[in-house]
């Protein structure tokens, strides 16, 4: 059960059953890696195979406001994660939910590859109003949602349980442990 590794001579490797899928995976890597010297980029490298490779960039969703009486601590915490999140990594999309429900895309909450210019110290849920589908849909691939709502339809596991129905990854307790949480009868 050996692979001998392909040589320049017309002989071929000796395989057995179990070893065909190991034998393709190492073919595999030997060939990428013998493209990726070729091309000499100078993108960050696999570190199983010294390849470069290009970093996929994660789209964070960060909701703020809500309709609870802690909307205003929200906008604060939302404003300290915004400016802490690296723009080198991260694509950051603000997206505010207002007293009423609705969301929205505040101006100026969306960074690309850029570094935020001045956020303030606390945001405003204002701009155009949206559908929490049109911002992390389930075709998005790449996105994670950082939920900083805090209080009743926030974080007592009402916005996860939407979350996880649509099948969207996010930062937080689920939704049992927010429910337990927020409501110490339960518990």
């Amino acid at each position: 059960e050996s692979w001998v590794a392909p040589s320049t001579t017309a002989s071929a490797p000796t395989t057995t059953a179990s070893s065909t899928g190991a034998r393709a995976a190492t073919e595999k890597r030997m060939t990428d890696s013998l493209a990726c010297r070729r091309r000499g980029t100078a993108a960050p490298r696999d570190p199983r195979y010294g390849c470069p490779v290009a970093e996929p960039r994660i789209r964070l969703v960060v909701l703020f406001g809500g309709q609870s009486a802690e909307h205003d601590v929200s906008c604060v915490t939302a404003s300290h994660v915004i400016r802490a999140a690296d723009p080198q990594k991260y694509d950051v999309v603000g997206v505010g939910i207002a007293r009423d429900g609705s969301w929205h895309r505040p101006a100026g909450l969306t960074f690309n590859g850029t570094a935020p210019r001045t956020i303030p110290g606390r945001l405003t849920v204002d701009g155009p109003a949206v559908e929490p589908s049109t911002v992390i849909g389930r075709d998005d691939s790449g996105i994670v949602v950082l939920p900083m709502l805090h209080g009743p339809l926030g974080e007592d596991g009402t916005v996860q349980g939407m979350l996880e129905l649509m099948d969207v990854p996010y930062v937080g307790s689920g939704v049992l442990a927010s429910a337990v949480a927020m409501a110490a009868s339960v518990g």
